[in-house]
């Protein structure tokens, strides 16, 4: 017969330490998207509108913007902090447009980057190449009476469903389930 081991704290922490671990798995395998249609990774955060990415990096208290480095490329970004590695160095999900592109440090604690995307229509499923996507599916796009005949048009070339689509969606059903509730047999059918 086994004798049970009585569970220890370092026991404890073990089972909690594999818990998180599968945890970060899980959000790195189906990430969700966060308030801004984008995502927020262990090194970064980014949301997005039609015309441009929003990156916002954490970075120590005090940093002064002379400790940046920083390097953007139609298609690539480099981005760290003099002596130390670089925090964001790869190629960008899809190209930019380099002159409009800036970057500042907000409360001394984090630096921000606006993207602008050359092609201004395209969502974004991920800022840096090989990084987590986020499943387009799952963002929220306005409501098509919401946005000019342009937006719309973007809109519907995603094959994003909108709020007007999953409410004509969700009027279909319910119209199909009360017509599957009719009792045929109370019916007289006129033949003409």
């Amino acid at each position: 017969m086994l004798k049970k081991e009585p569970r220890t704290p370092m026991g404890e922490v073990g089972r909690e330490k594999e818990v998180e671990r599968a945890a970060e798995v899980e959000r790195v395998r189906d990430p969700k998207p966060n308030a801004g249609n984008g995502l927020d990774l262990e090194k970064y955060s980014w949301t997005q509108e039609r015309p441009e990415v929003t990156m916002t990096i954490p970075v120590p208290q005090g940093t002064k913007s002379s400790l940046v480095t920083y390097e953007i490329m139609k298609n690539h970004l480099k981005v760290g902090l003099k002596g130390y590695s670089s925090i964001i160095d790869g190629e960008l999900f899809l190209p930019v447009k380099v002159d409009d592109c800036l970057w500042t440090i907000e409360d001394g604690d984090t630096l921000s980057i606006l993207l602008a995307k050359e092609n201004q229509k395209e969502w974004w499923t991920s800022v840096i190449k090989g990084d987590p996507e986020l499943d387009p599916r799952d963002m929220k796009v306005p409501e098509l009476r919401d946005c000019d005949v342009e937006a719309r048009q973007t809109i519907r070339a995603t094959g994003l469903a909108t709020s007007d689509d999953i409410q004509q969606e969700d009027l279909l059903k319910n119209a199909q389930a009360k017509i599957e509730d009719v009792d045929p047999k109370k019916f007289t059918y006129i033949i003409f």
